[in-house]
Parts: C-alpha cells; sequence; structure tokens
C-alpha cells in the first residue's frame, strides 16, 4: 500500500559497455523529485 513512483529506465548496451543511459520520471515522480530539491 501506498504511493508507487513511475520510472522507466533504458540502456543502449554495444560490446558489453553501457553507451546510453537515460531514465525517465512520470508525473508522481518529477514532483517528488521537485518537493525533495526544494527542502
Amino acid at each position: 500500500e501506498g504511493d508507487q513512483v513511475d520510472i522507466l529506465e533504458l540502456m543502449d548496451i554495444r560490446g558489453g559497455k553501457i553507451m546510453h543511459h537515460r531514465i525517465y520520471w512520470g508525473w508522481f515522480g518529477t514532483q517528488m523529485l521537485i518537493r525533495s530539491a526544494a527542502r
């Protein structure tokens, strides 16, 4: 029970190495980050 954060994490892997790493936050997760940074 409780709130869940919507996150999508993507990695482009070539030759066993991470070439690109991206994290996408949904609306709820973004609001949590904003509140946390404001403290």
